[in-house]
């Protein structure tokens, strides 16, 4: 069977393309795959990659991609769709069509308001009507009005793809660098660089963090890039913080380091004294899981797709997991919220400065998301459009 992976960009970092990559790599084990990406076909075709946004342009727009890239598209047999766009615009010119529905962009809280009111009353309605199947990333994903109705039965609940063996190579990785930032204990933040993620808001709290922590304080690296980038430097400024990237020559004296995107960020992980994720949405993530399996103390945001991660994995675990190692925190909406973030941090016990490795058991509370757990469930829902 010939299968088409239709994502939006491949070059983007994130969860939607490593999933992307290790469905590429179960299903090509056993049929003909492809990836294509939308940005790449625009080009192809002297597609522009942005519109304003107006409901008559983005509309138009989706119709011509329709058009142009149908032609593509009906050379296979199945079109697994990562996300919204690739999900509407491969919908009719699919001949089997599976839907994977993750945190998408128009959830942001950069997206425009006419976006995200077409996206949820119009469009993707019409995905759930009309593709063949629907995998999300993670349950609540689905709006709960689709499970009310006959469309409950499309839904196939397929809980990841971490690729364990993967991660396990890229931990025995050394840092890509030396520099004296962290060589001291400092709070871990991995995560695009969007306003969604919330990191100019625990920048707000880091910087309170330092006004009330009496003695040692912990620095903080931030490891990725994104459209947030520029705004999170001049927040650092604005806040009295020393920030600095790899090419300052006074980085050795910053309280903050932008350390940019890296393929593998589980050494910076790995050897920081806490992992933050003060995301205000997030779909399924990898970067949450990945500090699990890191075994490095979590304060995580208590937005829907960490909760579900979170309790999954205290059902495996619940007496260590719970108590030691990641503590659930109110989403920066608020300054009270905001509070209540600084507190935590000044009362954490920074970690010894030995480095852990992580154990089997933190194999086993990841494992449920990933890909040897999970490959059965795709090749049989797959191997159903045969």
């Amino acid at each position: 069977m010939r299968i088409c992976l239709l994502t939006y960009d491949q070059t983007i970092p994130g969860g939607v393309n490593r999933r992307l990559l290790s469905l590429y790599k179960l299903l090509s084990m056993h049929h003909s795959v492809e990836i294509l990406s939308i940005v790449e076909l625009r080009k192809n075709m002297n597609e522009k990659t942005h519109c304003k946004p107006n409901l008559f342009l983005v509309l138009l727009r989706i119709l011509r991609l329709q058009l142009n890239i149908g032609t593509v598209l009906t050379r296979y047999d199945l079109v697994i769709a990562f996300s919204l766009l690739p999900g509407i615009i491969s919908l009719w010119p699919s001949r089997k069509h599976i839907f994977v529905a993750t945190g998408s962009a128009f959830y942001s809280r950069d997206s425009p308001r006419v976006s995200r009111i077409l996206w949820t009353f119009f469009l993707q309605p019409l995905i759930y009507i009309f593709t063949s199947a629907i995998v999300p990333a993670s349950p609540h994903l689905v709006p709960p009005i689709f499970k009310l109705t006959w469309l409950r039965n499309k839904i196939h609940y397929i809980n990841g793809l971490i690729d364990l063996e993967k991660l396990e190579n890229q931990l025995l990785a050394d840092l890509p660098f030396s520099s004296d930032i962290l060589l001291k204990p400092y709070i871990c933040l991995s995560s695009s660089l969007t306003k969604h993620k919330g990191v100019l808001q625990f920048l707000d709290v880091y910087s309170e963090y330092r006004h009330l922590k009496d003695g040692n304080k912990l620095n903080l690296v931030i490891v990725g890039d994104g459209p947030a980038y520029l705004e999170c430097f001049q927040r650092c400024r604005s806040l009295g913080l020393t920030c600095s990237d790899l090419n300052h020559s006074k980085a050795h004296k910053s309280n903050v380091m932008f350390v940019g995107h890296h393929q593998n960020p589980l050494p910076f992980i790995l050897n920081s004294s806490v992992f933050a994720m003060p995301s205000f949405y997030e779909g399924l993530s990898n970067q949450l899981l990945e500090a699990i399996y890191c075994s490095v103390p979590i304060l995580v945001s208590n937005c829907p797709g960490n909760v579900i991660v979170i309790n999954s994995i205290r059902e495996v675990d619940n007496t260590n997991f719970s108590t030691t190692q990641c503590t659930l925190l109110p989403v920066l909406n608020n300054p009270i919220d905001k509070k209540i973030w600084v507190k935590t941090l000044v009362n954490l016990d920074q970690r010894k400065d030995e480095k852990l490795i992580p154990s089997l058991r933190n194999n086993l509370l990841v494992s449920q998301f990933s890909l040897s757990q999970n490959s059965a469930k795709w090749l049989k829902l797959v191997g159903s459009f045969g």
